[in-house]
């Protein structure tokens, strides 16, 4: 395969840089998710620190993306994407969470 049949985020500028941080944002959001599952489950508090913990570590993580596809407006509309559905999450669990406060 030569540099110019390679996918943009395979090229020797870029290498496996974005893949990594793919991966690391993967696991932080399953995190997250784990800390939202305890939580709605227990209504332990404890679960939110990891959940808070993940939170902000997925914009950073976002951003670093961002900055490795930069030049790519292909990945730059994904990572939008990927913003967009964080925020949404976030406020459901939000919503769920003061509902289950209300509801005791």
């Amino acid at each position: 395969m030569t540099p110019m049949s390679m996918p943009a985020a395979l090229k020797p500028n870029r290498g496996l840089g974005p893949f990594v941080a793919l991966d690391d944002l993967l696991s932080t959001a399953k995190d997250a998710e784990t800390g939202q599952r305890g939580y709605l489950l227990t209504e332990d508090p404890k679960y939110l620190e990891p959940y808070g913990a993940a939170k902000s570590a997925l914009r950073a993580k976002l951003d670093k993306i961002a900055d490795l596809t930069a030049d790519n407006p292909r990945q730059q509309s994904r990572i939008a994407m990927l913003r967009r559905i964080s925020t949404q999450r976030s406020r459901s669990f939000r919503r769920r969470s003061t509902s289950n406060e209300h509801g005791r």
